[in-house]
């Protein structure tokens, strides 16, 4: 289960690669006063190639939005009673726009025949 931090519905994501490559996401009711635009909950398969290229495109546009931000600080376009470590402000920046790029890189080493393996004996026993 995934917690979207304000978006008031529980989520839960999985990928399923039987028929196709296809990221699921389905969500339920919340007794949060937050409102969601889509149904109190359902389901729904989204192409992971689809999923992807929509994080990457959020990722781009978010760096290059703090891109904007950060620089306008460093210029002094800031309210003058606000107080900011520009030198860490950048250096948290840059962590953070690579952060998408090196989590793409990770490898998964999973071994799922042996986690199937290990179900099977659990649902046999």
């Amino acid at each position: 289960m995934c917690s979207i931090g304000i978006v008031a519905q529980p989520f839960r994501w999985w990928r399923d690669t039987k028929d196709g490559d296809v990221v699921w996401m389905e969500w339920f009711p919340s007794n949060s006063q937050h409102w969601f635009t889509a149904p109190p909950n359902g389901r729904v398969a989204i192409p992971t190639d689809d999923l992807v290229a929509a994080v990457e495109d959020f990722d781009n546009r978010f760096i290059a939005a703090m891109d904007k931000q950060i620089q306008a600080a460093a210029n002094g376009d800031i309210d003058a009673s606000i107080r900011v470590d520009l030198d860490q402000l950048f250096v948290e920046h840059q962590k953070r726009s690579e952060h998408l790029a090196l989590s793409r890189q990770r490898q998964l080493t999973t071994d799922w025949d042996a986690i199937r393996q290990g179900a099977l004996e659990i649902q046999l026993a």
